[in-house]
């Protein structure tokens, strides 16, 4: 049995990775950038990453764990909460993820009927509907506007 691991081939010039993956008829490699966002080409890095738990390599997490309890849908939600005139790169500079990530959430939740958006002038005006259900079964008889309650207004960084 091949040790995958341990056979991670950097290609530093090019900042491409060769990583063995296992089908039918035995092992075959296919080339991908740049592991996690990582800046080094050292194998060891490469396997640390592989080898993490799911969005924690070099998450800089809370102490104590890498996950949390609230999705990056409810963090955006609660800042939109908070200021429905913050540009989404404030709003991801707070929850710790890209602008990008923010547009994509923010859309989602537009096409779920959860936020409206209106052009005020050159920017954005976010307007949460209150009376949104959760999505998940276990918590589907709560309203959006339980969730925003029960957390209260978000801490300014």
């Amino acid at each position: 049995m091949t040790n995958f691991s341990s056979s991670v081939k950097p290609d530093a010039a090019h900042r491409r990775f060769s990583i063995p993956v296992r089908v039918r008829s035995g092992v075959t490699e296919f080339p991908c950038l740049n592991v996690v966002g990582m800046r080094s080409a050292e194998p060891s890095a490469v396997n640390s990453a592989l080898d993490a738990p799911h969005g924690t390599a070099g998450s800089g997490a809370a102490a104590g764990g890498s996950w949390t309890f609230l999705s990056n849908h409810a963090h955006v939600l609660l800042c939109l909460a908070d200021d429905p005139h913050q540009t989404l790169s404030k709003i991801a500079a707070r929850v710790g993820i890209t602008s990008r990530a923010v547009q994509l959430i923010v859309s989602d939740l537009i096409l779920g009927g959860y936020l409206t958006r209106t052009k005020v002038g050159r920017r954005n005006h976010y307007q949460i509907n209150p009376d949104g259900h959760l999505r998940h079964p276990l918590e589907a008889h709560h309203r959006v506007a339980d969730l925003i309650s029960a957390l209260g207004p978000t801490a300014r960084s």
